[in-house]
């Protein structure tokens, strides 16, 4: 509970967050069978640990949200150590596990395809006299929201070079 009120006031948490830290404190005491205000008792490594493979296995939970978990017990451990109940963090003896890396969901090779297809049958009703100057662009990362593939540029490129044999 003080843990909650110090995120809530001293590090301005939003209430959802603080919400959020409050519902894994208790998924992590309720895990080792005791009472949530006596959690700082079950903050050992092991007890991580074994918290960590029962959200792996048993609950079958991705490794972004059992390193979501992870963090807020490490965060819990560290406010534990500033209070002087603890003398080191746990937490950080704990191994996370590797989160997929996800491509943007706005990535998709196809769609570098689709636009290449648009693209041609365009080339094909231009007059050839007519030149086209460019038939992509660059854009800062910051500010491309989509298509991810343009980020590419040597892909994009060679897909050019491979498809209109240039």
């Amino acid at each position: 509970e003080r843990y909650l009120r110090y995120l809530s006031t001293v590090r301005r948490y939003s209430p959802r967050t603080v919400e959020i830290y409050g519902d894994i404190l208790g998924r992590y005491a309720l895990f080792c069978g005791i009472a949530p205000e006596d959690i700082s008792g079950a903050m050992t490594s092991d007890d991580i640990r074994d918290y960590q493979v029962h959200l792996l296995k048993d609950e079958k939970l991705s490794a972004r949200t059992v390193n979501q978990h992870l963090s807020v017990l490490s965060g819990f451990a560290s406010f534990l150590v500033r209070e002087g109940s603890l003398e080191t963090n746990p937490a950080r003896l704990v191994r996370r596990p590797k989160a997929e890396k996800r491509l943007p969901v706005f990535y998709r090779e196809k769609s570098m395809e689709e636009y290449f297809d648009i693209v041609e049958k365009a080339l094909d009703v231009i007059p050839n006299e007519c030149v086209v100057y460019r038939i992509t662009g660059d854009c800062p990362k910051d500010l491309l929201l989509a298509p991810g593939w343009t980020y590419d540029k040597r892909k994009v490129i060679n897909y050019i070079n491979r498809r209109f044999a240039l």
